[in-house]
């Protein structure tokens, strides 16, 4: 194999190693996201439910 051949395999490698970061990165902010979504509507269900035990309470005792 001749040196071009070879710087050529390594630069190709190198490109396809910062092609995977970069995919790696955008695939975990993705995520990210998503989760504090989640996140997010679970504490608004929380918030619902908790709204609704006190209005139960107060009923009870009132």
């Amino acid at each position: 194999m001749s040196d071009e051949a070879g710087i050529l395999l390594l630069g190709i490698g190198q490109l396809l190693g910062l092609l995977v970061s970069i995919g790696g990165f955008w695939l975990m902010s993705r995520n990210f996201r998503e989760v504090s979504r989640i996140q997010r509507a679970i504490a608004g269900l929380i918030v619902q439910e908790s709204e609704k035990l006190q209005a139960l309470l107060r009923e009870a005792s009132g």
